[in-house]
């Protein structure tokens, strides 16, 4: 839709990926907000935003589909459930893995009292939107899968690969220093813990069980090689954890300690002041974050070069780039 906007893939991607920072840090910070309090709700939100990794995505496609499946735990919370399953389905036409999200929400919003005609309401249009692009590929690019999906996937002794970079390729980075990843870890474990004894944090177990999902997919796949987008869905779960865990562990000490009131305000002000001089190194790092990112990402850092025509095989099921030229051909 944006390509009948602006022919410029590149801006349109950046443009989408921009967009999808915002809906999802809003998304995050509301469910958060709801369930945990404002102040989990900022802690995440702002790690996140503030989170190099999630720029580092850009122009991919991985954060527009993090900020559909977090729009769709805000519709499960609010519980609109149309909305929820129209947003199932653009997820699975966008990327199939995303449905593990929602997988993850219908089993843990199973038992909550919800009727079946409120399932019905998001089954239906969740399986009309995913049947209608299915068979839409098929018969177009003659497969439902995309190619890429047999090109990373299924390679023999990669067995373990996902689940073995799981540390280096993605909760190490999840705060830029391996140390405060580490601590940050034991937050977000301590945060899960508390999301299934508290029975208003019901909706956040989402995040536990989607990470499972997630992790166990992927190595279940046997993917060639573990990029750091591949980790983006557990990065987003750890950061909520983190924000629960961390909070509730703030308020565990501050009623076991007796404090004065000048003391207490003193404790707030320097977790606050420790958080935005986190925030403020991950804003430094960005600002030094030099690289242009759609530049490198899709012409692999030469001089840009735009395609004159662009066909798809349907036989062959591969595209066929035509470059026009006046003069002799020079291979770029």
């Amino acid at each position: 839709c944006m390509g009948l906007v602006s022919p410029d893939l590149v801006s349109n991607a950046l443009v989408l990926s921009a967009a999808s920072v915002v809906v999802l840090v809003l998304a995050v910070f509301v469910v958060v907000r709801d369930t945990a309090g404002t102040t989990a709700g900022v802690v995440a939100g702002g790690t996140l935003l503030f989170n190099r990794s999630t720029y580092e995505l850009f122009p991919l496609e991985t954060i527009f589909v993090a900020a559909v499946c977090w729009a769709g735990v805000v519709a499960a919370h609010r519980r609109h459930h149309v909305l929820l399953g129209v947003l199932a389905g653009v997820a699975g036409v966008i990327r199939l893995d995303a449905l593990l999200c929602f997988v993850a929400l219908g089993v843990v919003l199973l038992g909550d009292g919800r009727s079946w005609r409120d399932r019905l309401q998001v089954l239906v249009p969740a399986v009309l939107i995913v049947s209608a692009w299915l068979l839409f590929a098929h018969a177009y690019y003659g497969t439902p899968l995309p190619s890429t999906a047999a090109t990373k996937t299924g390679w023999g002794g990669r067995e373990w690969v996902y689940l073995s970079r799981l540390w280096d390729r993605g909760l190490a980075l999840t705060f830029g220093v391996e140390t405060a990843s580490a601590l940050a870890m034991g937050l977000a474990a301590w945060g899960a813990v508390v999301v299934f004894l508290d029975e208003r944090l019901r909706v956040l177990r989402t995040v536990v069980v989607w990470i499972v999902l997630h992790v166990g997919a992927y190595t279940a796949m046997r993917i060639v090689w573990p990029h750091h987008w591949y980790y983006y869905p557990v990065t987003v779960g750890v950061i909520v954890l983190f924000a629960v865990g961390a909070v509730d562990l703030g308020r565990r000490i501050a009623a076991r300690v007796v404090l004065t009131r000048r003391g207490a305000a003193l404790i707030r002000w320097g977790l606050a002041l420790s958080l935005i001089a986190a925030w403020a190194s991950s804003v430094g790092e960005l600002a030094s974050f030099r690289r242009t990112i759609a530049h490198e990402f899709f012409v692999g850092g030469r001089d840009l070069l735009y395609r004159d025509l662009l066909f798809y095989h349907l036989k062959l099921r591969c595209f066929v780039v035509v470059d026009l030229k006046i003069g002799a051909f020079k291979a770029e």
